[in-house]
């Protein structure tokens, strides 16, 4: 398995290793390899005793409703609907017209 690893020296001195996908484990070292070696260690320890599951989490059915299902209808009794859509088609036949010139 292969990590990339973000080294970062200290002002002071000595380096910290910490895996970019786990920024939570960390190692210390005197040098680069040192903390490099450390967390290499730490994530071997970590995936042998470690394992991923997966779980659901019941949620409110409208937190994950469609969003869209909120205006269908919204146009139903607009006594200007038909005529908006009349001029719709206008436009984008007078618009295609116009790129086909093209």
């Amino acid at each position: 398995m292969n990590f990339d690893v973000l080294v970062t020296k200290q002002p002071k001195d000595g380096f910290i290793a910490r895996p970019v996908l786990w920024p939570l484990v960390e190692a210390q070292g005197a040098t680069e390899q040192e903390a490099v070696n450390r967390v290499k260690r730490l994530l071997r320890d970590l995936i042998n005793h470690s394992h991923i599951v997966q779980i659901k989490i019941d949620t409110n059915d409208d937190a994950t409703a469609n969003p869209w299902l909120a205006t269908v209808g919204l146009f139903a009794d607009d006594p200007g609907w038909d005529d908006f859509l009349t001029q719709m088609k206008q436009y984008r036949d007078s618009f295609d017209q116009s790129t086909d010139a093209v």
